[in-house]
């Protein structure tokens, strides 16, 4: 399976890249490292990861010059973080080229109190490829299963900053790539300020949750076998990917 090979090669690559950016930084991961609209095979996926930092709206400027690079730029899939402001969310949704981004996952969790708090990390997707409906699968350890995405709340811990406030997660859908190729593709916003021990603790909830479920995935037979999924965790790790005793503990 040449797409399988490509991401278990890249898998690394991503998740470097991811976790150097800062807290609003562009992200950008081009599997067999194409430029542009050029793709090196039919094998290749291009997808980005964003930080929008949306609390309280984007000045109309910034969204539309995003909203035309997403439209424009050869994308499968894009994942946004912090995506919080419901003005901004339909916004989003009306200006995208949905001709081109068919299967979009607006929010993760609307059903967490209180509402103000951000429950889900503001986690959104969108793609080109169709999500697999997983309604059927019984998940456990806190994940919930809202149908083409589950999700798992991270614990936190109260820190300096009001980043404590909203809820980190992890969220995970599953898309059909082709006939026989399944990808999970995962997104996670993890706390800025907060004790190392609170930062591996995250981090371990992260690999658990994806664990559980390519597991859950196998034994449903959702997926005949393991070398017909792929596997991608992006998202803001708040993390620098440059100090080699923090890079050491996400790779552990």
């Amino acid at each position: 399976m040449n797409f399988i090979n490509i991401i278990k090669i890249n898998l690394f690559v991503i998740l470097f890249g991811v976790y150097s950016c800062s807290s609003s930084g562009l992200v950008e991961t081009r599997i067999n490292e194409s430029i542009g609209k050029v793709r090196a095979n039919t094998n290749q996926i291009n997808l980005i990861t964003y930080n929008i930092q949306d609390v309280f709206g984007k000045s109309e400027d910034k969204l539309d010059a995003l909203i035309k690079y997403f439209n424009e730029e050869d994308y499968d899939f894009v994942l946004l973080q912090e995506l919080f402001n419901e003005g901004t969310r339909e916004y989003v949704l009306s200006e995208i080229d949905t001709g081109k981004y068919r299967y979009i996952i607006p929010r993760i969790d609307y059903e967490s109190f209180p509402e103000f708090l951000f429950n889900d990390a503001g986690l959104f997707y969108m793609s080109r490829f169709p999500t697999i409906d997983l309604s059927h699968i019984k998940f456990e350890n806190g994940i919930e299963n809202r149908g083409n995405v589950i999700h798992k709340l991270l614990k936190k811990e109260i820190s300096l900053s009001t980043d404590f406030l909203a809820n980190k997660s992890v969220a995970g859908s599953l898309f059909q790539i082709n006939d026989s190729t399944k990808l999970l593709l995962c997104s996670t916003h993890v706390q800025a300020i907060g004790s190392k021990h609170q930062k591996g603790y995250q981090l371990r909830q992260i690999r658990k949750f994806i664990e559980q479920a390519v597991f859950k995935l196998l034994k449903s037979n959702t997926i005949e076998s393991a070398e017909n999924l792929g596997v991608i965790l992006v998202g803001d790790f708040n993390s620098e990917a440059y100090n080699d005793e923090k890079l050491e503990m996400f790779l552990t």
